[in-house]
């Protein structure tokens, strides 16, 4: 798999990267077809500022284990249509 680099710490941290990356494309892949080419950079700004971070870093091959927890738990805690909505609002330059 892509993440399987050997740049990530030991097995918590492994797993949850991989959960947090699981649940995030759970989010985004629940998009409507019309919005899919969108739905995956929107939703990677969308935990991007709830995590706090630029949006440049928001990537689950950077995320330590504490950060990828808390990336689960917010992306199971949403709805892709919720993403939707503050994309209208927090990137101006967002189509939706």
């Amino acid at each position: 798999m892509w993440w399987d680099d050997g740049q990530f710490g030991e097995g918590e941290a492994r797993a949850a990267r991989i959960d947090g990356h699981d649940a995030f494309d759970r989010l985004w892949r629940n998009a409507p077809p019309r919005d899919r080419r969108a739905a995956r950079s929107r939703t990677y700004a969308w935990l991007a500022s709830q995590l706090g971070i630029e949006t440049e870093l928001c990537h689950f091959k950077l995320f330590d284990g504490p950060t990828c927890l808390r990336a689960v738990r917010l992306c199971k805690g949403v709805s892709y249509p919720d993403v939707r909505a503050w994309a209208r609002i927090n990137l101006p330059s967002d189509p939706s």
